[in-house]
């Protein structure tokens, strides 16, 4: 079995870009490096250049075209091909005689800005109306209408062009997600749950200290309403923040407290170290996420995790077993209760036992095994 691996990386690295080396390494431990193939890009030089390939660019087309025949490659996995390949590569796969496979770290499809939040709360407006017409009014494709309404024309055109049914199998996460994209429109039959994976190995259980946030620094993801938490909490209480983001300089200029700490961007080995040393992570992001890397990762470091109760975040979390689940409007006393619950090491130990589900091991075997079907199915 030889595989095309197909990603598009955001300007800011984030969890995608971490589930698409972690896939690729456990591909190449299992199948060999010779049979693994890569194709990636980052944020394109001139945007403007994209007005003639956004659409379709015939450029990618044959790229992946030739790749899959010159290597007979037999599986084409699409994680993100917005905007610098464009649907243009499931053509080609399929043209070529590939299986594909797209992994659904967003909701572009049905929500221009991926991920069904708008003006602070969740919005469904362009899913519940079918039409994608609404992220071009109110600009929420990069918050530029211009922009919003180049990104609708292109998922429009896609859509027209009948490209779901050049995807052999679309994955989905988590329950929830699975759910989500049925209630969206998805055929039943084409959706998968292949859950993202994290290498695991048994952590020494001591609790650690302080809190730790990991993720962008966007209002979506919640820090805003983590650091005004933070805010009224005794300064015994210690919050270290990992990410960048466009806020990053306006909220380290207003949260200055000596108990907040800004670290920047960190490597994933950094990051990984900040965890294991931490009491609990906390996961207060504000809309729909379609996983929760960070949450799993603190996890197999017997790191207990707080998260609001909202999406996918109620089955990785056990609301006082692995974890503390929440609503925002209940955070602080939340993070209180942390702070004072008396059987840390319980907890701890449950965290570790229930993210080793998602051990590399594990959930490498359930991805071969949906190429294994899709290989048997008539092309």
């Amino acid at each position: 079995m030889k595989v095309l691996l197909v990603h598009n990386h955001y300007s800011s690295v984030g969890g995608e870009s971490r589930v698409f080396d972690l896939e690729r390494e456990a591909l190449e431990r299992v199948l060999g490096p010779e049979r693994i193939f890569t194709l990636e890009s980052g944020s394109p030089r001139h945007p403007i250049s994209l007005v003639f390939s956004i659409f379709f660019s015939f450029r990618k087309y044959w790229k992946v075209f030739r790749m899959v025949k010159d290597n007979k490659i037999d599986i084409v996995h699409v994680h993100n091909f917005f905007p610098i390949f464009s649907a243009s590569i499931f053509f080609a796969a399929k043209h070529a005689g590939a299986k594909t496979v797209h992994c659904l770290h967003n909701y572009r499809w049905w929500c221009i800005n991926g991920n069904f939040f708008r003006n602070g709360k969740i919005c469904t407006v362009c899913a519940d109306k079918h039409s994608l017409f609404s992220g071009i009014r109110y600009g929420c494709y990069r918050e530029s209408t211009l922009q919003s309404l180049l990104a609708v024309a292109a998922f429009s055109f896609y859509k027209a062009m009948g490209v779901f049914a050049r995807i052999d199998a679309f994955v989905a996460m988590t329950h929830f997600q699975q759910m989500k994209l049925i209630a969206l429109g998805l055929d039943p039959q084409k959706i998968h749950i292949k859950p993202n994976m994290v290498p695991v190995v048994q952590p020494s259980i001591a609790a650690g200290k302080g809190y730790l946030y990991v993720g962008r620094l966007e209002i979506e993801k919640g820090i805003v309403l983590l650091l005004e938490t933070w805010a009224r909490l005794p300064t015994a209480f210690e919050l270290t923040i990992i990410g960048g983001g466009s806020m990053e300089e306006e909220l380290r200029q207003k949260y200055t407290q000596p108990n907040i700490h800004f670290m920047g961007i960190c490597s994933p080995e950094e990051t990984m170290n900040y965890i294991s040393k931490s009491r609990y992570t906390i996961q207060p992001s504000l809309m729909f996420e379609t996983f929760g890397l960070t949450i799993v990762e603190s996890m197999c470091k017997g790191v207990p995790v707080i998260a609001l109760n909202i999406g996918t975040r109620a089955e990785l979390v056990q609301d006082r077993i692995t974890g503390f689940l929440c609503t925002p409007e209940n955070l602080f006393d939340t993070i209180n209760a942390a702070d004072e619950f008396d059987d840390y090491e319980t907890m701890s130990k449950a965290a570790f036992q229930f993210a080793s589900a998602y051990d590399t091991s594990r959930i490498i075997e359930q991805q071969l095994s949906l190429y294994q079907k899709l290989l048997r199915q008539p092309q």
